[in-house]
């Protein structure tokens, strides 16, 4: 038996040996130890990675049977019983789930199994407003939860400075001390001040030159996000040209800013997309900030600023709408 991050389930941290039906794992708990989300697993006869799950009592009802394959292991211990009985191959593969009882951690993340805690999802001010007091309640009924922190640290690039303080500050002096707590600070912190460094809103053209992603003297900005990986990001550029197109001329300053690694294979895309506009590329050692500066973890994004640099609006992802909807947006601006 297997025992591995739940996220990285194919990366052990360590093993048992069956023996007479039982196994167990014996693990020390560093000072610096926080509790997260971990499953056990095995490898079948075909030599595939199978973990196992468990019922979750506070869902499971008469009707209906929930099911997980992670727990949240914690000091103390934590005991899985029953019998391992599946059916079904490849991936048909299918297995009941075991009993799990351990400890307070998992008890809260088997509540929140269906509500997509840390997520919000939404722009709509009311709605917005509904999820964050939603969860202010729930951390005030659980503020020793490591994971109800781990979960919106997940989900950091949707919520406000201000947003991500409060929710903080109801969590436990342990949580808030913390691991993830430090690094949500930290997110915060670079957040706060990246806008404010002009170097940081520059980066290198094609030629080796530096480039300001802001020019103060257009009405508009439009700063587009993307890489050559990016499927999405390439499929979008048609519809750039046609805004590019449309407003070359009329104030709008257009940039693609790639958070490519490789210089090469930027280079290469951008002679291939053959894109009429300013096309620079974030070092390597600044993407990290300009995401955490700019509030992303995936691209393509599209910000629109005025000519101060202040966020008007953002398209995140590739919806085929893209086009459409800055049209929309850069007509009514203009008119103003």
């Amino acid at each position: 038996m297997y025992l591995a991050n739940a996220f990285h389930w194919d990366t052990f941290l360590d093993s048992a040996i069956v023996k007479n039906d039982s196994f167990y794992f014996r693990l020390k708990v560093p000072s610096s130890f926080e509790p997260y989300y971990a499953s056990i697993s095995y490898i079948d006869k075909d030599g595939r990675i199978r973990s196992f799950r468990y019922t979750n009592r506070a869902l499971t009802t008469e009707k209906q049977a929930y099911l997980h394959s992670a727990f949240v292991l914690e000091p103390g211990i934590t005991n899985v019983t029953g019998e391992l009985t599946c059916f079904g191959e490849g991936d048909g593969y299918y297995c009941k789930g075991l009993e799990i009882k351990a400890g307070k951690e998992t008890e809260v993340m088997y509540k929140h199994q269906m509500s997509g805690f840390g997520r919000l999802g939404t722009s709509d001010t009311t709605q917005r407003a509904a999820i964050i007091k939603r969860y202010q309640q729930e951390i005030t009924e659980y503020p020793m939860a490591y994971t109800l922190l781990q979960d919106i640290y997940g989900s950091k690039e949707e919520y406000t400075d201000k947003e991500l303080e409060s929710l903080l500050s109801l969590f436990n002096t342990d949580v808030q001390h913390s691991g993830t707590a430090g690094k949500l600070k930290s997110f915060i912190g670079t957040r706060t001040q990246f806008r404010k460094e002009k170097a940081a809103l520059a980066a290198t053209d094609t030629s080796g030159n530096k480039k300001n992603w802001i020019v103060p003297s257009s009405k508009l900005n439009l700063l587009v996000f993307w890489a050559s990986w990016c499927g999405p990001c390439r499929e979008e550029i048609p519809e750039l040209k046609k805004i590019h197109a449309r407003f070359s001329g009329k104030g709008i300053h257009m940039i693609s800013i790639s958070i490519d690694k490789n210089q090469a294979d930027w280079m290469k895309a951008v002679r291939q997309e053959a894109m009429p506009w300013e096309q620079v590329k974030v070092d390597s050692t600044e993407i990290n900030r300009v995401k955490a500066g700019f509030n992303f973890s995936a691209i393509p994004l599209t910000v629109v600023t005025d000519h101060t640099g202040k966020e008007i609006r953002r398209y995140s992802g590739f919806s085929g709408n893209t086009e459409k909807e800055l049209l929309s947006l850069f007509d009514a601006l203009l008119k103003k």
